[in-house]
């Protein structure tokens, strides 16, 4: 990573420095909460529904059951009475827009999910998702199994849908129905069509738009009782297919419309912000200012809307586009007017002045502003993958960076801007670094660089990266935004974009015309103790028609032929007529074949692990061996190849990198050839890589007695290390096979006189090699596993 660093902040800082200051976004969110009983009170986790409503509710959750022989999954219509409760069942069999739909039939207010996997997924629409309109979330099943145990108990199980971050405090203007929730419609606000005289804002009782390339359902607090929609989207394409449209195509257009509230008396407020809600898609994150490309604006007025001021660019962290995409919904937006303090006549207007796609507003106030309000606005993702083996993630430095925004009425003096590198196993801290600034202005967005560098020690866990900023000894009004988290994994073996806990996937993403190539890559850097192998993969494919029947797929690994960790898109369409197995910027190294067998044994959406024995080399000859060498600082992409649309690949993640860490060729029937950048925000598919550090025994120096003692040898269960040293140091132990695969590692700190005792019960009976390095030397002890 050190390598690519200073590049990443210089693209990274210009990329955000088009905000226009006083403008910023927080996130809010829907919550899930149950209050009673205490056994299992408390906010839950979930998986969002891509259908459905929000809207706030409260109520008991009771289990549901239909007439078939497995009655919890509600796939045929309910038979017991639903009315104002909140419905559970189980995951499986249809797709869960059915299950919502027969859950509202029967009266329910709202639907849980449970899944069958460990962890949670967002959930498809499938084909009743238009006529579902109560909330529907996804829980993981362990809560599941708590939640359920309760109910059999005496004390009923109450739960909560709300909204955080949506307060009547400090609101000046918007309180009442019909101001700036849009309820029922315009109201007294305003549209005007600049572009063509059609293209206005629009009131959607749903809240949703409907353009050909997608439809989307803004979030907000008051979603329920409709919103503004500029659909530009709809505009361009009439809409999908099926509704008389073009679905998702045209060409770019600039389509602009305004919206316009009323005139607004703020001559009794000294501090006014507008505060609203909003879902923004965009075309791409950064369009230039001469593209046609999206651009949201506000502007204001303070004679009733004779003039009006400069426009104010309203930011969003949402795009799409062949770069990378980004979904969050909804986000709140605080504008300080400065202007708007005693005015009379003011007002304000938003601005859609581009291309695709949408841009749906809702709940818009004026409030007051805060006084002290610092936002930690974006920080810097060092790493190339969530999860990464031990042995690789040690040979890397990590650097970090952050945006803070002052978004308070008042300069902040004395900030302190931190950064934290934890276990959150242990709560550990093991890297951190402070940074001051004396001022952060009204309005200021301010680059924070961190000067110090950081190398990961090889400890398999979970860790996270944590970003906060504070002014000291000043209380920030909104402390939920002054720190950004960023989680990772440490592995034995596994490379993985996603979470390699979670094994069970839904949803899925494919087209029925094309030819795709979609696959991740893994950096393989240098300076590593013995020579890198590629042992396998784990991959993961959803069927179409809801059970796997003769479908097949491939998977290619290959070797990205220039050195680094990083991967041209640009440079591989400059030769895009070829595949990835046949372009010249790749050298294939293995293909494997999936079959039906092994994707029925799987089930939808779980994991099929492949061994490199079931893998032919380039020339389709069986590979011997355990495993395959690799090359040091190398990009390795497996690949999936998928023709048609019989095999989805579900989508794995939300984790916002800061690279290119996945590839996507696209083969039309038109003749389009084209490769994209194949992981998004909304995630890549599940494509990992199995790899290990092979140190051959040749190479493993004999052992020759010095501070450390090793016994019992044999050993059953537990082998103790006596270390006798004068002064502590760090120490790292490996247990290797007698062939020099490593099969176990662990790294410790500070080791003097003391006894470090490792379990090596999972291990097979034989003969191993225990190694043991210092900054003093490397001990090296054959040692015998016998049961």
């Amino acid at each position: 990573m050190k390598q690519t660093f200073t590049k990443f902040v210089q693209k990274f800082i210009l990329s955000l420095f088009v905000v226009v200051l006083g403008a910023g976004t927080i996130h809010a969110q829907w919550i899930f909460e149950i209050t009673s009983p205490q056994s299992v009170a408390g906010q839950y986790d979930y998986g969002v529904a891509n259908f459905g409503n929000y809207y706030e509710e409260e109520g008991e959750l009771a289990l549901a059951f239909d007439d078939s022989d497995d009655p919890s999954l509600g796939c045929e219509p309910l038979v017991t009475d639903m009315t104002d409760q909140i419905a559970i069942l189980d995951r499986g069999a249809c797709n869960f827009s059915l299950k919502a739909y027969h859950a509202q039939e029967a009266g329910a207010a709202a639907l849980i999910i449970c899944n069958n996997e460990a962890g949670v997924i967002n959930m498809a629409p499938g084909d009743f998702g238009d006529l579902v309109n109560i909330p529907v979330i996804m829980l993981t099943a362990s809560d599941c199994i708590s939640i359920k145990a309760a109910i059999e108990g005496d004390e009923p199980v109450i739960g909560e849908f709300y909204f955080s971050g949506f307060t009547t405090e400090n609101v000046l203007w918007g309180l009442e129905p019909g101001q700036g929730d849009f309820d029922g419609g315009l109201n007294d606000w305003t549209t005007q069509g600049i572009s063509e005289p059609e293209h206005v804002w629009e009131y959607k009782p749903d809240a949703q738009s409907n353009g050909g390339c997608g439809s989307f359902r803004i979030a907000s607090p008051s979603a329920f009782n409709g919103a503004m929609v500029f659909d530009a989207d709809f505009y361009i394409t009439g809409g999908p297919e099926d509704q008389g449209g073009i679905g998702c195509g045209g060409s770019e257009v600039a389509i602009h419309g305004e919206l316009i509230s009323p005139v607004i008396d703020c001559s009794e407020f000294d501090a006014v912000a507008v505060e609203f809600w909003q879902f923004n898609l965009n075309i791409s994150q950064n369009p230039t200012p001469e593209s046609l490309r999206e651009r949201t604006y506000m502007q204001f007025s303070t004679d009733g809307g004779q003039t009006w001021g400069d426009r104010v660019v309203i930011n969003t962290n949402n795009f799409q586009s062949t770069a990378g995409s980004s979904i969050t919904n909804p986000e709140r937006v605080v504008v300080i007017v400065p202007e708007a303090a005693n005015e009379p006549e003011f007002r304000m207007k938003f601005v859609h002045d581009g291309s695709f796609y949408v841009w749906t507003v809702d709940d818009v106030r004026l409030i007051e502003p805060p006084e002290n309000d610092l936002v930690m606005q974006d920080a810097f993702y060092p790493l190339r993958s969530f999860a990464t083996p031990a042995d690789y993630i040690s040979a890397d430095t990590f650097g970090f960076f952050c945006f803070v925004s002052n978004e308070g009425f008042s300069d902040q003096e004395n900030v302190e801007v931190s950064v934290q590198v934890y276990n959150t196993d242990t709560d550990e801290i093991l890297h951190e670094e402070i940074v001051q600034r004396s001022l952060i202005s009204r309005g200021q967005l301010d680059t924070i660089q961190f000067t110090q560098n950081f190398s990961m020690p090889g400890i398999v866990g979970n860790y996270s990266i944590r970003y906060h900023v504070e002014t000291l000894g000043v209380d920030d009004e909104i402390p939920e935004d002054n720190t950004l988290e960023r989680r990772f994994v440490v592995t034995d073996d596994i490379f993985a974009k996603e979470d390699p806990a979670v094994n069970s996937f839904g949803g899925g993403v494919t087209n029925p015309d094309d030819s795709w190539y979609w696959g991740n890559v893994y950096y393989i850097p240098d300076g590593l103790d013995g020579t890198p192998v590629f042992n396998g993969v784990e991959l993961s494919f959803v069927p179409t028609a809801g059970e796997f029947g003769g479908e097949n797929a491939a998977v290619h690994l290959l070797e990205y032929v220039p050195s680094g960790p990083d991967i041209s898109i640009s440079d591989l369409n400059a030769n895009s007529d070829l595949p990835p197995q046949f372009h010249t910027l790749f050298e294939p190294v293995a293909i494997g074949i999936i079959d039906s067998l092994m994707l029925n044994e799987a089930g939808p959406g779980g994991i099929v692990r492949m061994d490199v024995s079931q893998f032919l080399d380039p020339n389709f000859v069986s590979i011997e061996g355990d495993y395959l060498e690799l090359n040091e600082d190398k990009l390795y992409a497996v690949v999936l190849q998928m023709e048609g649309d019989a095999l989805r690949l579900p989508a794995s993640s939300s984790i916002l990198y800061n690279t290119v860490v996945g590839i996507l060729y696209v083969d039309n029937p038109d003749g389009i050839k084209q490769y994209y950048s194949g992981y998004t925000s909304l995630g890549g598919p599940v494509a990992r890589m199995i790899t290990s550090v092979f140190v051959s025994t040749e190479d493993i120096a004999p052992f020759t007695p010095r501070s450390v003692q090793i016994y019992p040898n044999p050993t059953a269960n537990e082998l103790y290390l006596n270390f006798d040293h004068e002064q502590p140091t760090d120490v790292r132990v490996e247990l290797f096979d007698m062939q020099g695969r490593l099969l176990m590692h662990r790294n410790y700190e500070n080791v003097g006189n003391e006894v470090i005792q490792s379990d090596v019960r999972t291990k097979q009976s034989g003969n191993y090699i225990i190694r043991i390095k210092t900054d003093r030397g490397v001990q090296s002890q054959p040692v015998i596993i016998a049961r």
